[in-house]
């Protein structure tokens, strides 16, 4: 299966399926039990995953944003919860300040936490793991410790300065051993790491019978979640457009035999709308396309989509009258 380059449009929609995918308890329990699996894991209560808002202010008025934060319990620990905090990166190379970003955020993460009641009364901050998630093709070379980006300096100045490591996970490294049998984040490494059609379909079906309940609402939100992934990234593999009302669990049968029509009307599209625009869609008006094929798709919260195209709760309820 050839890799195409994936297409400037469909990127707004692989960024917000990425975060929608993580943004269901199902998938960080099974990044950190199939993917992650440090002794650290066996310690944290999964069942009391709880996602906070990623919007964080600085001193000043300045806004940071993170993806996506988690709280855990730890076992028998209900007074120390832990953090988890995952940064998905989406450049095609690495980021060599990543550590630098992840040490502000981090901050201020721990800033908004101090102001909590029950970090207040304990006098401890609580424990935080920033996990960075890549999916390039090219080889990760940022430094994994802020430390690493300083300049040459007297071993006694070293004290003063900042360390702080945090946990890549390089989904194209990953051993294609044990993801078969893994759950929902290991599936959607195999998606990524998928070399033929074959390939492709098989992580396809194991997403479908490790959500096989239609009714239950955050299955449905976590399949449509990789329904928008697989339609934005993985079938631009085969230069096809797929439909905005694609559904995995409705379509998987016949994927085979519609991925060529898709090539070709993507094609025909793309060829009329060159000739009746000659520019590309601007990063605009692939947010507002991206929202609107989230609306379409009926399985989201507005505050969901909100967070996941970074569009304002407003506009996003706005459109959501409109389709009405």
């Amino acid at each position: 299966m050839s890799k195409a380059p994936r297409a400037a449009s469909s990127r707004s929609q692989y960024d917000a399926s990425y975060k929608l995918l993580f943004s269901q308890p199902a998938m960080v329990r099974s990044l950190l039990q199939d993917l992650i699996a440090e002794d650290f894991v066996a310690e944290l209560d999964l069942d009391t995953l709880e996602r906070l808002p990623g919007e964080h202010v600085a001193r000043g008025g300045q806004k940071r944003f993170s993806d996506i934060v988690w709280k855990v319990q730890r076992k028998g620990r209900s007074d120390a919860p832990c953090y988890i905090a995952i940064l998905l990166e989406f450049q095609s190379t690495p980021d060599r300040l990543m550590a630098l970003r992840l040490l502000t955020y981090v901050a201020l993460l721990l800033e908004e936490l101090a102001k909590d009641k029950e970090v207040q009364e304990s006098g401890l901050l609580p424990p935080v793991l920033p996990i960075v998630l890549y999916n390039g093709s090219a080889p990760w070379t940022g430094a994994q410790n802020v430390a690493e980006l300083f300049a040459p300096m007297p071993e006694s100045l070293r004290p003063f300065n900042p360390k702080m490591s945090y946990l890549l996970l390089n989904e194209r490294e990953v051993p294609p051993a044990g993801l078969q049998d893994g759950g929902v984040a290991a599936q959607l490494v195999r998606m990524e790491q998928a070399q033929s059609e074959a390939e492709l379909d098989a992580a396809i079906k194991a997403v479908l019978d490790l959500l096989p309940d239609a009714s239950d609402a955050r299955q449905a939100a976590l399949l449509a979640a990789f329904s928008l992934f697989y339609a934005s990234t993985v079938a631009a593999r085969f230069g096809a457009r797929v439909p905005q009302n694609f559904d995995l669990r409705k379509e998987r049968p016949m994927l085979a035999e519609t991925v060529d029509r898709w090539r070709e009307e993507a094609i025909a599209k793309g060829r009329a709308e060159g000739e009746a625009r000659g520019i590309a869609k601007g990063e605009a008006q692939e947010r507002l396309s991206t929202v609107r094929t989230m609306l379409q798709m009926g399985r989201f919260a507005l505050e969901d989509i909100a967070a996941a195209t970074r569009m304002s709760l407003a506009d996003v309820q706005r459109l959501a009258a409109q389709a009405q």
